[in-house]
């Protein structure tokens, strides 16, 4: 069944919780030079399994976030989420912060 929901009873979860994901945002070189800041949203897909699909930035914010945003969602595996008690395909929109320290 490879039906797509936007909504589900259980949200898939990055494994390790959100923390971990922005654990592994290594700043892009270009965009600390350039002082850029802000959030890049990225859509996907969390499949049955927890995997990463079709991942695309929808709002970017360039100096290379765009590609960075894009690497951590790509290398995430999530909790499934569920409907009914079953896995099933989710669509996700998640936020990537870059905030300069």
């Amino acid at each position: 069944n490879g039906e797509l929901f936007n909504t589900v009873e259980q949200m898939p979860e990055p494994k390790g919780g959100i923390i971990e994901l922005m654990k592994k945002i290594k700043y892009p070189e270009e965009a600390r030079k350039a002082g850029i800041e802000g959030r890049v949203i990225v859509q996907f897909i969390v499949d049955k399994n927890g995997n990463v699909q079709n991942p695309q930035v929808i709002q970017g914010i360039g100096g290379g976030c765009d590609e960075e945003a894009l690497r951590v969602i790509k290398s995430t595996v999530f909790t499934p989420g569920q409907q009914r008690g079953q896995d099933v395909n989710v669509n996700m929109t998640m936020p990537v912060v870059f905030r300069l320290q």
